[in-house]
């Protein structure tokens, strides 16, 4: 079962571009993929799961051996204990793991979750985006999981990269890609990303008006502080 997670609250949806530029204001590195495939924005606290590449599998499997059905069936559980709101985070160190499927992704929708987010790959990819639930991944491959794949854990921290994610950090995916907050500091950023954004917005009217990136920048600032 998922560790427990703060009361549910409705999170703004909010840029990672503008999150990102509070991080590294404050020396936070927390972008975990970028130029990921997928679709929709999210925000959410995360729960998190860590898969590995068998190295002793079946290239060819024909069937679920013991150690396999006790991996799914405790992934599985951890799933169907998902809060709402709460951003799936899958990690598998960037290797060629097919993590989520049809399925999968049909149980989190029904659950509300606000998104999925893994580095490595998913299957039924057109079956996913049909149902239209917030996605970020890097690749598409339509060999299954099982037997192929080891559940190293549940509801433990899991890493991309250099970037730590622990349940409850603040995941924020969109086009640009998918971004960590840590849970301790994740108002305050959001509320600093909704700033620098709604700064931004008007930065762009200014200088769609007066055709000029400078002289917008330099009416904004005065007007509204600095966008970023």
């Amino acid at each position: 079962m998922p560790p427990e997670l703060d009361a549910p609250m409705h999170w703004p949806v909010v840029g990672t571009a503008s999150v990102v530029d509070v991080l590294e204001q404050e020396g936070i590195e927390g972008v975990i993929l970028a130029g990921a495939r997928g679709r929709g924005r999210f925000v959410g606290p995360a729960l998190t799961v860590e898969l590995a590449v068998d190295e002793a599998a079946d290239p060819f499997p024909r069937g679920e051996g013991p150690a396999r059905q006790v991996d799914i069936a405790e992934m599985w559980n951890y799933l169907d204990s998902a809060p709402r709101g709460s951003v799936l985070v899958i990690s598998t160190n960037a290797q060629p793991v097919t993590t989520v499927g049809g399925v999968t992704a049909a149980t989190a929708l029904g659950r509300g979750i606000a998104g999925i987010v893994t580095d490595g790959g998913i299957r039924d990819t057109d079956e996913i985006y049909e149902y239209a639930i917030p996605i970020r991944h890097l690749t598409s491959d339509p060999r299954a999981m099982r037997d192929r794949t080891r559940l190293r854990s549940c509801g433990q921290p899991v890493r991309f990269g250099e970037v730590r994610v622990a349940v409850g950090d603040l995941v924020v995916g969109d086009g640009d890609g998918v971004v960590c907050v840590p849970r301790d500091v994740a108002a305050g950023v959001i509320e600093r990303a909704l700033v620098i954004e709604g700064r931004e917005r008007v930065w762009a009217q200014s200088a769609r008006s007066l055709r000029s990136i400078a002289a917008s920048f330099d009416e904004v600032s005065r007007v509204h502080g600095r966008p970023h």
